[in-house]
């Protein structure tokens, strides 16, 4: 498969590569799922296919996608995720809500001090109330 993703969040440390069927619908693809396989097709064409094996998913095509189970700190789950919080994170390593999401044993906390965080929690403060009444008198403001 020759193709170009856009608008991606490149995440190197991840070493899972996640791609929405929301994504490739709107872009056009048709995804059918059957069993432990799935078609990634467009115009009549397959583009790819994939099956499951355990926790890896293995990619059929001209090209290697892969999507395979690795361990990842906290840190890096947390921004490949949008800065998801601790707990969302462990719960879906715990295999609840993702299959094959591993955090590494020996993975430190969360960064305190982690600037998407800071800058998305950014507020203005709020405008200082004035005291001033005007008046409008024709076309003037006294």
């Amino acid at each position: 498969m020759n193709g170009e993703l856009k608008n991606v969040l490149y995440v190197p440390e991840l070493g899972v590569t996640l791609i929405s069927i929301a994504c490739l619908s709107i872009c056009g693809y048709t995804v059918s799922f059957s069993g432990l396989n799935a078609i990634v097709e467009r115009d009549n064409t397959i583009n790819m296919t994939a099956s499951r094996s355990g926790e890896v998913v293995i990619t059929h095509s001209d090209s290697a996608l892969v999507a395979a189970t690795c361990q990842t700190t906290l840190n890096v789950w947390h921004e490949g995720l949008g800065h998801a919080n601790r707990r969302i994170i462990q719960r879906m390593a715990s295999g609840i809500a993702v299959m094959g999401m591993l955090i590494t044993p020996e993975s430190p906390p969360l960064n305190e001090c982690c600037h998407g965080c800071q800058v998305g929690k950014m507020h203005k403060l709020p405008f200082i109330k004035s005291t001033t009444i005007y008046e409008n008198v024709g076309d003037c403001i006294v």
